[in-house]
C-alpha cells in the first residue's frame, strides 16, 4: 500500500506533458487509427484510393469483430491519457470529434450495426463496381484484381454467414427492400464467365499492356469466374433466398427489431447535433 501511495505521489508530481508532446500523442493516435481502418476494411481503402488493400476483402468473422470492437474501445483509454487541457483550441476540436466517433462505435457494438449494411443497393449484389475504383493500367493492377477475384467466395461465405447470424437474432432489413436485392444478385449467376460483371475489365485492355498478357489475363478471368466467383454466388444467393429473406421483418421501422428503440435513439444522437 505505501509503494502505491508513493507511485502515485511521483505520478501527481511529474511535469505535465508540454503542448507540442500532447498535439504528437493526438496526432500519432490519428495516424495509427487510420492505418488500422484501412487494414481492417480494405473496401474503404480502395475507395479512398489506398491501393495497399486492392487485392482483399474485409474479415467479417466473429472473431474479426470482436478484436475491433476490442480496439475501438482501446481508442478511447488511450486518448483520455493525453491532456485536452494542454491541447490548442484547433486541436482540442480535433480531440473531441475524434473522440465523438469512437464513443460512437463502442455505444453501437451492442446493436451489432454490421447486420444492417446490406440494402437495396449495397451488399455483395453490387461487390463487382469495386473495380470501378480500382486502376487498370498496367499488368500489375490486372493481376491485383484476379488475386481479388480469388479471394471473393470466402468473403461471400463469411457474408452469408454473417446473414444467417442476423436473421437467427432478428436484427434484418425490412422484407420490402430486400426483395429488390433477388434480381440483382440473379446477375452474378450467368451461364458463361464472359456474361459475368466480374470480366468487364477484361473485354478492353489499355494499350500498355501488351498482347500476350491480355491473353493471359483474359483466360485466368475466365477460370476464376467460373471455378470460384460464379459458385461462390450460387452459395450466397441460396443463403440469402432461403435462409435470410423469409426471416425478413415485414415492418420498415428499425424500432420493430430487438432493441430497436434504443438503437434508434443511439443513431438520432450520432446524426443530430
Amino acid at each position: 500500500m505505501r509503494q502505491r501511495c508513493i507511485a502515485a505521489a511521483l505520478a501527481a508530481c511529474a511535469p505535465a506533458p508540454s503542448s507540442d508532446e500532447a498535439v504528437a500523442g493526438l496526432h500519432a493516435l490519428f495516424e495509427r487509427e487510420w492505418e488500422r481502418d484501412m487494414a481492417d476494411n480494405p473496401l474503404q481503402a480502395t475507395y479512398r484510393g489506398d491501393r495497399r488493400y486492392d487485392d482483399r476483402w474485409p474479415d467479417l468473422s466473429p472473431e474479426a469483430k470482436a478484436a475491433r470492437d476490442s480496439a475501438d474501445a482501446q481508442v478511447l483509454v488511450d486518448l483520455a491519457a493525453i491532456p485536452r487541457d494542454g491541447l490548442p483550441a484547433a486541436e482540442q476540436l480535433n480531440y473531441d470529434l475524434f473522440q465523438y466517433e469512437y464513443e460512437d462505435r463502442v455505444a453501437a457494438q451492442k446493436f451489432h450495426p454490421e447486420y444492417y449494411e446490406i440494402r437495396a443497393r449495397e451488399g455483395p449484389q453490387s461487390l463487382n463496381e469495386t473495380a470501378e475504383q480500382m486502376p487498370f493500367e498496367t499488368v500489375a493492377h490486372y493481376e491485383t484484381w484476379l488475386r481479388r477475384l480469388e479471394a471473393l467466395p470466402g468473403y461471400l461465405d463469411q457474408y452469408g454467414e454473417r446473414l444467417q447470424r442476423a436473421a437467427a437474432e432478428g436484427h434484418t432489413q425490412p422484407r420490402v427492400i430486400m426483395e429488390r436485392v433477388q434480381p440483382q444478385l440473379a446477375k452474378q449467376l450467368p451461364d458463361q464467365p464472359e456474361d459475368s460483371p466480374y470480366f468487364d475489365r477484361f473485354r478492353k485492355y489499355p494499350d500498355s499492356i501488351p498482347p500476350a498478357d491480355r491473353e493471359r489475363l483474359t483466360v485466368a478471368a475466365r477460370k476464376v469466374i467460373a471455378e470460384s466467383v460464379i459458385p461462390a454466388y450460387r452459395r450466397f444467393t441460396a443463403v440469402f433466398g432461403h435462409g435470410y429473406l423469409p426471416a425478413c421483418r415485414d415492418t420498415v421501422g428499425i424500432l420493430d427489431t430487438p432493441d430497436g428503440k434504443a438503437y434508434y435513439a443511439n443513431r438520432a444522437r450520432y446524426h443530430t447535433t
